[in-house]
């Protein structure tokens, strides 16, 4: 008679999830979104076959983790900052390439509509600091966090003052009222 693994057998039994590797994963994501944001303004299909290419990778990547690899062990991740902080110079350059492909490629801007190189670098100026101020506006109204992760880090932030830093309570003592 054969012996039926349960599934966390089945699961310790698989490769460990390479936690190391997660610099090339997110290497790789990068890359696309440098494709899709540098060459928006030349190819403006570039964006849709990049949220294309990101589908795959996200949907093969979870598949991998759901077959091939054991659960990771969650933990707390310091280096994603530079990740975050990358993809916006990323966007900072896209936002000068695209507007110098617009405005120094497109004939409506040329010399023989009375266009000069100054009055182009101007509207190249403006243009580039009027989606900046888009990319402002738009960053101060949506909130970086969800209100689920706010709330969850101030239980984290609560439970670790109690049991780690053992912060006392400030409530008054039940015991002094009587």
């Amino acid at each position: 008679r054969m012996y039926k693994f349960s599934s966390a057998e089945k699961e310790y039994r698989m490769v460990s999830y390479d936690v190391d590797g997660m610099s090339t994963r997110y290497l790789e994501q990068i890359i696309i979104f440098g494709y899709m944001t540098f060459f928006v303004s030349a190819l403006p299909c570039s964006f849709a076959l990049g949220v294309l290419a990101m589908m795959f990778e996200c949907r093969g990547e979870l598949w991998m983790m759901l077959h091939r690899y054991q659960r990771p062990v969650p933990q707390k991740v310091e280096s994603i900052n530079l990740w975050c902080n990358i993809m916006e110079i990323m966007i900072v350059l896209s936002v000068c390439t695209n507007a110098a492909v617009v405005i120094f490629t497109m004939p409506t801007f040329n010399n023989s509509h009375g266009y000069s190189d100054f009055s182009r670098m101007g509207i190249f100026i403006l243009f580039q600091y009027f989606i900046f101020l888009i990319q402002y506006t738009i960053g101060a109204i949506i909130p970086d966090d969800p209100i689920e992760v706010t709330i969850q880090r101030q239980r984290t932030e609560f439970i670790t003052s109690k049991l780690i830093d053992r912060v006392p309570d400030n409530n008054v003592d039940p015991l002094s009222m009587l």
